[in-house]
Formats: C-alpha cells, sequence, structure tokens
C-alpha cells in the first residue's frame, strides 16, 4: 500500500486493502478510502457506485 493511501485508509489491522475491496466488491460499493479524496463525502448516504459519482462529478446532493 503506497503512504499516501495509507494516510486516506484508517484501519484496525495490518491487512492492507484487501478485506475492505473484497466487501465493496461483493456490496457493489466504492472504498470508503475513495469517497475521502471527494468534497462533501461526509454527506454522502451510501458508498454506492451511483453516489460517488454523483460526488466526483461536483454534485452537491447524494442520490436518494
Amino acid at each position: 500500500m503506497t503512504k499516501r493511501l495509507q494516510r486516506l485508509c484508517v484501519t484496525k489491522h495490518d491487512k492492507g486493502c484487501a478485506p475492505c475491496i473484497s466487501k465493496n466488491l461483493r456490496l457493489r460499493e466504492e472504498p470508503n478510502c475513495f469517497f475521502n479524496l471527494t468534497e462533501n463525502a461526509d454527506k454522502r448516504t451510501s458508498d454506492t457506485f451511483e453516489d460517488f459519482s454523483k460526488l466526483v462529478l461536483g454534485k452537491k446532493e447524494p442520490l436518494i
């Protein structure tokens, strides 16, 4: 894991990104560290691809 990604991804274990990525793939969601790179990430209502896309495109409200 890169130093930059380590700062974005806070975990309570030393297993790297694999557990999170596996969970997100299973649930069809984006990893939290991706959201942490966007403005207004704290205002999202879910971790869905749609909410992530809306935040990346600069929309202020997540999809509901």
